[in-house]
């Protein structure tokens, strides 16, 4: 059996008394090895924040907070497996230490903020398209705690590149 498992994870960080948001993910089969990590930044161009604004039209809105960036980490995530899914794949389990994000996407907490509302709406549309291009295949949505292995895992993987983008304009680099 082919368990396919992916944790994201997004934060915000300070740069010239701006705020911008960073996040990322990891996946691994059956508790095994990550294979496989990806990140982002705010401030650079990417498929996954490109994704969004299309689904959006005409609302180019900050990714500068908590929130914001923990959506595009999921949203990030599942747009990979949307794209990488396999038909041999029997779960996909999504892992992340926002409640906020896991509990919206589950329904069992509403929504009250506009933007995370947009954001919330294109990424059950995709979870949508994944189930029904994939209907063997049994998805779930996990909230971890941020100190559970992987969760830290795609917590460094996204906090690094905002380490990375802050050294090239001269900032400080931390070892993980």
């Amino acid at each position: 059996m082919i368990e396919l498992n992916c944790n994201f994870d997004g934060g915000t960080y300070m740069e010239n008394d701006s705020k911008f948001g960073y996040w990322g993910y990891v996946f691994y089969y059956n508790d095994d090895k990550p294979f496989f990590t990806e990140s982002f930044v705010e401030n650079s161009s990417s498929k996954p924040k490109e994704f969004l604004y299309s689904h959006i039209p005409g609302s180019k809105f900050p990714l500068n907070t908590n929130n914001r960036a923990e959506y595009m980490g999921f949203l990030s995530a599942c747009l990979r497996i949307k794209s990488r899914l396999s038909d041999y794949t029997e779960s996909v389990t999504i892992n992340g230490d926002s409640k906020l994000i896991i509990n919206q996407m589950n329904r069992k907490w509403e929504c009250r903020e506009p933007i995370l509302y947009k954001m919330m709406t294109v990424s059950q549309k995709l979870l949508n398209s994944i189930q029904i291009s994939h209907k063997n295949t049994d998805l779930q949505l996990k909230w971890v705690s941020r100190t559970e292995p992987y969760q830290q895992i795609a917590d460094n993987v996204a906090r690094q590149m905002s380490k990375d983008i802050k050294n090239n304009y001269g900032g400080e680099k931390t070892e993980l």
